[in-house]
């Protein structure tokens, strides 16, 4: 079996323990990638090993055209969406915060 996993929300908490994780248990299988999908290319959570794994696009959700091109040039096999607005954000931007989300 092979792939290309697309993950949206690469840098944020949960998305980069994801992002870890799947580069972890991919490492020794050529024929999947992880390409990583954000507006903000902060490899802190990440850690040194996967950033430098990582195919990373950036990229925001919110801009329909720009979520096409990516998803016709990646050529997904597998979505993993996890990119969102996080909760004082939302709270302060209800509106901003559910167009995102």
């Amino acid at each position: 079996m092979s792939g290309r996993i697309l993950v949206t929300g690469p840098t944020g908490c949960i998305g980069s323990t994801a992002v870890r994780w799947l580069l972890d248990d991919l490492a020794d299988k050529d024929d999947w990638e992880v390409v990583g999908f954000s507006r903000k290319a902060s490899f802190d959570r990440l850690g040194e090993d996967a950033a430098k794994t990582l195919r990373f696009i950036e990229g925001d959700l919110a801009n329909g055209d720009r979520v096409r091109r990516v998803v016709q040039e990646v050529a997904p096999t597998h979505v993993i969406h996890l990119a969102a607005a996080q909760t004082p954000y939302c709270n302060e931007n209800p509106l901003e915060g559910m167009r995102i989300n």
